[in-house]
């Protein structure tokens, strides 16, 4: 049977015993006794003959919908039980920093017209947002490297090590510029921003007699000017400044006519001594006859 009206009719002897059941198409379900054969409609047959009728009606399926995972968006309707053949419109909205990847049934808008024809269980499934997180680090030769790394929607990148974004020379890690260590919701570019370091020129009289100079602050990658020298030392000229007080060590001039110097150092901090480099006043002594006789050749004495 269908969910209509139908009737059949069946020959039985007078007193015999006789059994009964309908069976209906699928989707459809009868009540009562005869509406199985676990449940038949038993009787003796006798003058006025016998009958008995059931009426059929829809069967009834759960569906259930479900999230995967659960904390991905929301769907409607959850669990339910429908009429068989019930027209149905499952929806699943996704949450913020979430994609909809699709149902189970291969079918992928969000929103998907369904039959009801059995038990059925729907998975909607969706994706946490990933956006890429690039880091822009200067390296040791001065070039700069860019480091890429997958963080999910609401996630923190992991920062670099001290190691990686701190080895330029000359220079020292300042900040991630705009970025403050927030939540990702978006693809994102970390740049390191960097402040040159400053170091001490110190200047060494070595063996001057008179005079004093302080020392000087310079900055990494920036050219600037030695003090002039203030030093003296009775019985000698200044010739230069080097790096060791024997003027082995040549003091490595941008402009050595100005004077100006860049990158004496590399490291915070330290400090480089320029050591003043002496040679002795050379004079001539000249003898002068005043009348006498004969010659004497100039002689040439070092202090």
């Amino acid at each position: 049977w269908k969910q209509t009206t139908q009737s059949t009719t069946v020959q039985v002897d007078h007193d015999a015993q006789w059994s009964a059941y309908a069976k209906t198409e699928y989707g459809y379900v009868l009540t009562g006794v005869g509406s199985s054969a676990e449940t038949p409609r038993t009787g003796t047959m006798g003058v006025s003959g016998a009958s008995f009728s059931l009426v059929p009606s829809k069967a009834r399926y759960r569906l259930r919908v479900i999230k995967d995972p659960a904390e991905g968006g929301t769907v409607t309707p959850s669990d339910q039980e429908y009429n068989y053949r019930t027209d149905v419109t499952l929806q699943a909205t996704v949450k913020e920093g979430w994609d909809f990847v699709g149902w189970s049934d291969g079918a992928n808008d969000p929103s998907h017209d369904v039959v009801v024809l059995c038990e059925t269980n729907f998975i909607a499934r969706f994706a946490r947002k990933s956006y890429t997180v690039t880091y822009q680090m200067r390296m040791a030769d001065g070039s700069w490297k860019s480091v890429d790394q997958q963080v999910y929607y609401g996630d923190k990148p992991v920062v670099p090590t001290t190691a990686e974004y701190n080895c330029a020379p000359g220079y020292v890690f300042k900040n991630w510029g705009e970025y403050t260590g927030g939540e990702i919701k978006e693809t994102t570019t970390i740049k390191a921003e960097y402040e040159p370091i400053k170091y001490t020129v110190r200047y060494s009289g070595n063996g001057a007699t008179s005079g004093a100079m302080v020392d000087q602050t310079l900055t990494y990658d920036q050219e600037e000017a030695l003090k002039p020298l203030t030093f003296a030392r009775t019985g000698f000229t200044f010739v230069k400044w080097a790096l060791d007080p024997n003027g082995e060590t040549e003091v490595p001039y941008v402009d050595k006519t100005a004077g100006t110097v860049r990158n004496l150092s590399s490291v915070q901090g330290a400090v480089v001594t320029l050591y003043a480099i002496w040679e002795p006043i050379r004079y001539t002594i000249r003898f002068d006859k005043n009348g006498g006789r004969g010659e004497m050749d100039d002689l040439e004495v070092t202090n």
